[in-house]
């Protein structure tokens, strides 16, 4: 794939935060470097839809992690013992998709802090942040 739209397509559809200060002619590069060493709202589906979009890395930052060797296991570069996890603002679910249990903690503990009913509360959508 040569045409550098393509790339930012892909970055945008696998959630993978896009590099500052980095250009088209870099897109390639990035996103084939970043796709394996990312966890994206695609590995983070079975929690269901993630909202927002991906923040972008620090062009200081990505160069840190791209060539310094890893403090905890000197011969190995960071990029080969880290990822980036990209954390979503919030994730959104249907009340009928949350388990009983974790429905009963965040209305005991969490957000929720209701009188509802659990089965009431699976009819509710959610927006957990």
């Amino acid at each position: 794939m040569q045409h550098p739209s393509i790339w930012f397509i892909l970055f945008e559809t696998e959630s993978i935060p896009l590099i500052d200060g980095h250009d088209v002619n870099a897109a390639q590069e990035d996103f084939q470097f970043m796709y394996l060493r990312t966890f994206t709202a695609k590995q983070m589906a079975p929690l269901r839809q993630f909202v927002g979009i991906a923040p972008r890395i620090d062009q200081g930052v990505f160069e840190i992690f791209r060539t310094v060797m890893d403090p905890y296991e000197p011969p190995k570069k960071m990029n080969e013992t880290w990822i980036f996890v990209v954390e979503p603002e919030s994730i959104y679910r249907k009340g009928d998709s949350v388990d009983d249990k974790l429905l009963k903690a965040l209305k005991n503990e969490g957000d929720f802090k209701t009188n509802a009913e659990t089965g009431d509360l699976k009819k509710q959508e959610a927006l957990i942040p």
